[in-house]
């Protein structure tokens, strides 16, 4: 055996093992790679991280804010629903997750010059379902009284918009609504007769608050419920321009504001065709009916000449 001979066969010796280990290497590095393709593939669905010199997220259980010091922001698109900034990191904003609203009210129609009758309550009139299942509100919530509370005048229906401004409150901005109780002081509350609406949408912008009552004009806030103490409040019998638009409630006594009586159909304006259609159908009757509007629970002349007829030609201004 020659030398080329002993360099060939201890050049071969030592090339198996390195190439059987070459072959291990790839057959190995080809299983992790089809392991790990679903990660590849789907690794959007994680939730991104950020690469920042600085950053922190805060949260007390009602309102989180998260911040980082990253690369300028040189460009900020939006669709309304979605903002894109260049950068590390979104614009700011809160999340409120849900309120309790603290919320005061008045009707014309019942008011008697400091508070509100409660003549349907003691006639029996009040159902003990939400009333508001109907057109045109056909809401299907399950509201609904064990008992009727003694200070109860009617139900309402209140909703919470989330908007920048009050003209920006549209119906596609509504976030939660919800059937409620209205007391003979102006306090709207849950069915239980004591508790605070609560309301466990999420608000990304501002909590402006519509009333809706089955024979008065609705009404939107003028400005967002402001928080205190972690209650949110809104008071609409202060003056005319609680409510959003330009003598949006009306001036019922005591300098004390409410919502216009008349409107039977609640198609937002009050006009002839409540007379026609609910007034002259239902005058003398008694019961929990469209056309009476000072809800003393008669269906009278009163109803027509003192509501329908002097406050003709109004109509409700929450955006449409």
């Amino acid at each position: 055996m020659n030398r080329s001979d002993i360099s060939r066969k201890f050049y071969f010796v030592n090339l198996s093992p390195n190439f059987e280990n070459m072959k291990k290497s790839i057959f190995i590095g080809i299983l992790v790679l089809i392991i790990n393709i679903p990660v590849i593939l789907f690794s959007q669905q994680i939730s991104p991280s950020v690469i920042s010199s600085a950053g922190e997220e805060y949260s007390n259980g009602n309102i989180s804010l998260s911040w980082t010091l990253g690369e300028l922001a040189t460009e900020t698109l939006s669709n309304g629903n979605n903002t894109l900034t260049q950068g590390f990191q979104q614009p700011f904003y809160m999340a409120i997750v849900g309120i309790d609203l603290d919320l005061l009210v008045y009707l014309e129609g019942p008011f008697n010059g400091n508070s509100m009758n409660t003549a349907l309550n003691s006639k029996g009139f009040i159902p003990l379902l939400q009333p508001f299942n109907t057109a045109p509100w056909d809401y299907s919530g399950s509201e609904s009284l064990v008992s009727v509370p003694a200070n109860m005048v009617d139900w309402v229906l209140i909703e919470i918009r989330d908007a920048e401004t009050a003209a920006e409150a549209l119906p596609s901005s509504a976030v939660e609504i919800r059937a409620a109780i209205l007391l003979n002081d102006g306090s709207v509350v849950e069915p239980d007769g004591s508790s605070s609406l609560q309301f466990s949408a999420n608000i990304y912008h501002h909590p402006f608050v519509v009333v809706w009552h089955r024979n008065h004009l609705g009404v939107l806030s003028a400005t967002p419920a402001t928080e205190s103490g972690g209650i949110y409040l809104y008071d609409f019998s202060t003056a005319s321009t609680q409510a959003y638009g330009t003598d949006a409630l009306k001036i019922i006594g005591g300098g004390i504001y409410g919502l216009y009586a008349g409107d039977a159909n609640a198609d937002g304006i009050i006009n002839n065709t409540d007379n026609i259609i609910y007034w002259d159908q239902q005058s003398g009757n008694t019961g929990y009916l469209e056309a009476d509007y000072n809800l003393d629970g008669e269906v009278q002349n009163q109803d027509k000449n003192d509501y329908a007829h002097d406050n003709a030609g109004e109509n409700s201004q929450v955006p449409d």
